[in-house]
């Protein structure tokens, strides 16, 4: 497919920071070790997975730029030592998870978006953008 729209590595790390941190906190608040913060954070963080299995790109954009997964363990052992700081905050975490679903959805759409494909990049920019979050309440049980 031809990307009607390009998305700029900064705007991909933003995203991936943001629903790391917030997973993060998530996991925080359900009391789990520093290894469960980091898996939950990377998991949240992982709508593009989900996108590129989507779209088919054969290849998927997290695993050829680790500095997205190396990003989402920082932002889980940050969430991990400083998440009871920052639950104190909640108009915090609610800022957190407004930022990272519009920026998948961007990013979602975006990638998606070709002249022939409208409503698909529509489809697959709402679940690239709420994937995350889904897969993380599987894995927490909610």
């Amino acid at each position: 497919l031809e990307v009607a729209l390009a998305i700029p590595y900064w705007l991909e790390l933003a995203a991936t920071i943001a629903g790391a941190i917030f997973g993060a906190l998530s996991a925080v608040r359900a009391k789990y070790d520093i290894f469960g913060v980091c898996c939950i954070a990377i998991v949240v963080a992982s709508g593009g997975i989900t996108r590129d299995i989507l779209l088919q790109d054969y290849g998927i954009y997290a695993f050829q730029k680790p500095n997205l997964i190396l990003a989402c363990i920082a932002a889980g052992i940050v969430a991990f030592y400083f998440g009871k700081l920052m639950t104190y905050f909640d108009p915090f975490m609610d800022l957190l998870d407004n930022l990272s679903v519009a920026l998948w959805a961007i990013i979602g759409t975006g990638k998606a978006l070709s002249p022939a494909l409208l409503v698909p990049a529509v489809i697959l920019g709402t679940i690239t953008a709420n994937g995350g979050g889904i897969v993380r309440d599987i894995c927490m049980n909610r």
